[in-house]
């Protein structure tokens, strides 16, 4: 059975290797890659982005999981410290059926509803109490992948309130993609991309929620 050190190591990984295959995307396109007469186009570039984007998101929620669990199972974090439970599931299995509930499953896209859950299960809701840190950002996520997954009004509208948000204005046709390979206007060092600054965000969380 794996730690929770081994989790969050594979985590991390997952975080460089689909962040890179974002930037190399991004490089093919904009460098007017070819092979014969197939142009690597924007559309393969957002494609790769976006499916980058998704695979980093479901690695996140698959993340959110595993450790929870583990915690549950009186795992240790990185640092050794524990969380004090509540709960005293057989296994792992016992473990996930007792977090999911009368749910059909559990819901790990919702920073609020997993810190909620996690006061049922750990003392103060143990280190998933840091997920308020970034709560906002983690929406953005959510959002971005909704828009991604969900032809939707209502996904298109909250992305396009998203992008206005932090763009100060939104360029018609903007896709997921376009938004993710944009500058981040905030950040005031090092020019980063939306994209980098989601796989940052998500990489302090996990840090914070393995170091209890």
């Amino acid at each position: 059975m794996s730690t929770i050190q081994q989790v969050y190591n594979t985590f991390i990984l997952a975080c460089a290797e689909y962040e890179k295959y974002a930037f190399d995307g991004q490089e093919l396109y904009s460098n007017g890659a070819r092979s014969g007469t197939i142009m690597f186009d924007k559309n393969m570039r957002d494609m790769v982005v976006e499916y980058s984007f998704m695979k980093l998101f479901l690695r996140w929620e698959d993340f959110l999981e595993k450790v929870f669990v583990k915690y549950c199972l009186d795992f240790e974090g990185v640092n050794g410290n524990k969380l004090t439970r509540y709960v005293n599931p057989r296994d792992e299995s016992h473990a996930y059926e007792m977090i999911r509930g009368n749910s059909s499953y559990p819901d790990w896209t919702n920073a609020e509803k997993i810190m909620k859950t996690a006061t049922d299960f750990f003392q103060g809701g143990g280190s998933f109490s840091k997920l308020r840190l970034q709560s906002t950002h983690i929406n953005d996520t959510k959002t971005i992948r909704n828009a991604l997954s969900h032809m939707s009004i209502n996904s298109q509208q909250k992305f396009e309130s998203l992008v206005r948000n932090h763009h100060g204005h939104y360029p018609l046709n903007t896709s997921p993609a376009d938004f993710l390979i944009m500058i981040d206007r905030r950040s005031t060092a090092t020019p980063i991309t939306y994209f980098h600054h989601y796989v940052a965000t998500l990489k302090f969380l996990a840090t914070e929620i393995v170091n209890p």
